[in-house]
């Protein structure tokens, strides 16, 4: 038995179409909707009469917030069945029952089973959370293409979220202290404490429209700012980070990244970091430079200081155009730093400049279109015409456009040796590709995982 709560407050239209996706996608359940106090209540209860006369429906006399409406439903539910709280701007995707009676039957110690969750445009909204104590904000949502595989983690997301029936039992239920958020991640931890594990399983999907109750515009949320229930929200935050310490969670983490790894799971951290991304950072990745540019979350010297990350916190090194900036001496410090924040089996991507394409083209005579700027100064200053030599165009392939400091080049791989340096670092599996996006023409394009 499982019993789908789906609380509403005010989005009648909504909560019909959350409930009609079950009917749709799975069988044999029991669903339950719970009216937090709206003022559209007969609607949605003659609605609910009419197109779904086997859910049961329970009208609050007030809103008192989602986790109060979610431990009305259940408590209502009966003992012996499995509970799965369910956002009503959520459509769900996926035949839902079986796959979760099939995991709270094979895996005895899972307590709570979160879903993946997409935006109506199909970008992912959630695939497991992260606690990641240097990044602002305790816990991380998805940020790629791709969503990460089924495995352990600290935190899912309560807009779909299963929970086990005995593990009801053992935790309770929700902290209705906490009015409109963390009510997830603040039982997921309590269900870690209490000898449960939490899940990831991304066979259960769901469409997520996330933004209904804040507002999906800029002036929607501007106004959202300025409620009393942005004020309960921010205390909601505080009063969880009273409750539950930096140190606690990472305890936390750290024993879920062990199970992952134990299991061969996919590493749990999906944070993704790119090391010297100068004016242009990547999308989707935490950006790092040396200096305080414009959409840089960390400024640090990669070749000399301890990156500000912890141990095997991180999926993806992306090396943009930086690696060949330090020294060759300094290149130890760079990979073995690199491997200490991966997880096993994450990736490192290095962008470089190719030793053995400068060395062809400049024997040959030939030169390719470089930055801009580069070659006009060389131009203006030493050729006094449009068109470089291949000598200058060598150059400032080998040595950069030098125009700040720290903008110039230090070494320069081909393929060959790039792979024995990073096999001798702690990766393997380095692969050269010759179809991805290139900064310039002749570039080594490669990637290796972390052992």
């Amino acid at each position: 038995m499982v019993t789908f709560i789906i609380p509403n407050y005010n989005k009648p239209d909504m909560t019909l179409r959350a409930v009609g996706s079950l009917y749709a996608h799975t069988k044999q359940f029991k669903c339950i909707v719970v009216d937090d106090g709206s003022p559209t209540q007969k609607e949605l209860s003659a609605a609910i009469a009419k197109q779904f006369p086997d859910v049961q429906y329970i009208s609050l006399p007030e809103n008192r917030g989602f986790a109060v409406a979610c431990n009305t439903g259940l408590r209502a539910k009966r003992a012996d069945s499995h509970a799965v709280l369910f956002n009503n701007d959520c459509e769900l995707t996926s035949d839902a029952v079986p796959i979760i009676e099939k995991l709270f039957c094979e895996q005895q110690k899972i307590g709570v089973v979160g879903g993946l969750l997409r935006y109506p445009d199909g970008r992912i909204q959630h695939d497991g959370m992260d606690f990641q104590p240097r990044v602002p904000g305790a816990f991380i949502h998805a940020s790629g293409k791709e969503p990460r595989q089924s495995r352990f983690c600290v935190s899912v997301t309560g807009a779909l979220f299963a929970i086990r029936a005995e593990a009801v039992n053992k935790i309770g239920l929700l902290d209705e202290s906490f009015f409109c958020a963390c009510e997830d991640s603040d039982y997921c931890l309590r269900a870690w404490g209490s000898d449960f594990s939490v899940w990831f399983e991304q066979s259960l999907t769901a469409t997520h429209i996330e933004g209904a109750t804040r507002g999906r515009t800029p002036q929607e949320k501007r106004k959202f700012l300025g409620s009393e229930r942005y004020a309960r929200e921010a205390d909601t935050v505080a009063r969880f980070r009273q409750k539950h310490s930096d140190k606690e969670m990472k305890q936390i983490a750290d024993a879920v990244r062990s199970a992952n790894i134990a299991n061969d799971f996919e590493p749990l951290s999906g944070m993704k970091i790119e090391i010297g991304c100068g004016y242009n950072p990547q999308p989707g990745f935490i950006a790092c430079d040396a200096r305080k540019l414009k959409g840089v979350a960390h400024v640090f010297d990669f070749g000399f200081d301890r990156w500000p990350f912890p141990d095997a916190s991180c999926s993806v090194v992306l090396m943009n155009h930086s690696i060949e900036h330090v020294s060759y001496r300094r290149l130890p410090h760079v990979l073995t730093e690199a491997a200490r924040v991966l997880v096993r089996g994450g990736k490192i991507i290095i962008r470089t400049p190719d030793l053995r394409f400068i060395v062809e083209k400049y024997l040959m005579g030939e030169t390719t279109p470089e930055w801009p700027g580069d070659e006009k100064y060389i131009a203006d200053t030493f050729v006094g015409s449009q068109k470089i030599s291949p000598a200058w165009w060598a150059n400032i392939k080998l040595f950069a456009g030098q125009d700040y400091t720290g903008n110039e080049h230090r070494f320069c791989f081909d393929f060959e040796t790039l792979s024995e340096v990073l096999e001798r670092f702690g990766f393997d599996s380095v692969t050269r590709h010759h179809d991805k996006p290139v900064f310039s023409p002749g570039e080594i394009y490669c990637e290796a995982v972390r052992q």
